[in-house]
């Protein structure tokens, strides 16, 4: 049977928290790239439209700078996604999350994002 010691259970708690308010940052961060996206695809800006889209859970490999790398589930790179500097400071390698790419002009753009799953540090396990 799993025990969990009062002392694990609070750095847990402390964990979770801080990982709800990161999370919920971040979806406020990307709901307002989603708005600017949405606006471009209006149909008075047709030339907007996307070569590709994507649709499904993402895995970040990596982040530098303005930019993260993600994955699908499969293992498979999907490639570099550029962000703003407040996105990539809060997005951290191990995160998953269910997103909505367009494709235009060589680049991924986000049109929507879902749940972030972030990892548990193995300590806390």
């Amino acid at each position: 049977m799993f025990q969990c010691s009062e002392n694990n259970s609070l750095q847990m708690n402390d964990f979770f928290k801080q990982e709800n308010f990161r999370k919920d940052i971040l979806l406020q961060l990307f709901s307002l790239i989603e708005k600017e996206e949405l606006s471009l695809r209006k149909p008075a800006s047709a030339e907007k439209k996307y070569e590709r889209m994507y649709r499904g859970m993402v895995l970040v490999t990596k982040v530098s700078g303005q930019t993260v790398t993600l994955a699908r589930d499969s293992g498979e790179s999907l490639g570099v996604l550029a962000l703003n500097k407040e996105i990539c400071q809060r997005l951290r390698v191990g995160d998953r999350f269910d997103i909505m790419l367009g494709l235009r002009e060589q680049q991924w753009r986000p049109l929507f994002v879902g749940a972030i799953i972030s990892q548990v540090p193995q300590e806390l396990l």
